[in-house]
């Protein structure tokens, strides 16, 4: 089984996103958009230049703020299938659980609160925001591994699990 780090709503904040890459162990990444802040700001060349020169397999979409600063064309939507598994990543701002079609896991970003909900044999997850967390969440990420999604804070513990199946 590989492992999948999942990134939301960076917002330019390159220091927590260092400490997160360098915590964690994971095969993937799946960044859900907004890299850079609501402004133009030197920090988000930082986080630009990290993603795009990641060393794992990366797949990524478009959030609402990133926009003719972000060098890097992502699609709004994109569908992976890892370990029979079929994802559908978004950031949330145009498409949601009911309109994507078919899945088993819908991650998206965009509302900078993080859950995991099990609906109809569905799973439905936001990791929240990595730096500017909203709705008394903290500082969030989720990592997926060997059929588990833990949410966890930027120091890397653990603040809820759910089984895949």
């Amino acid at each position: 089984m590989h492992s999948i780090l999942v990134l939301s709503d960076i917002h330019g904040d390159i220091d927590t996103l260092n400490l997160i890459l360098e915590k964690e162990n994971y095969d993937y990444v799946f960044f859900l958009g907004d890299a850079i802040d609501y402004c133009w700001k030197e920090e988000n060349k930082e986080v630009i230049d990290k993603l795009s020169n990641i060393s794992k397999i990366l797949f990524s979409v478009k959030g609402n703020c990133d926009n003719f600063y972000t060098p890097y064309n992502n699609p709004l939507i994109q569908r992976i299938t890892i370990d029979n598994i079929n994802y559908v990543l978004t950031h949330g701002m145009l498409y949601n659980k009911d309109t994507v079609g078919d899945y088993d896991i819908y991650i998206e970003g965009h509302t900078h609160k993080s859950k995991i909900i099990k609906e109809n044999n569905k799973i439905i997850i936001n990791p929240g925001s990595i730096s500017k967390p909203r709705g008394n969440t903290y500082k969030n990420y989720i990592i997926i591994k060997n059929n588990i999604i833990y949410l966890k804070d930027i120091y890397g513990n653990i603040i809820e699990t759910t089984k895949i199946k």
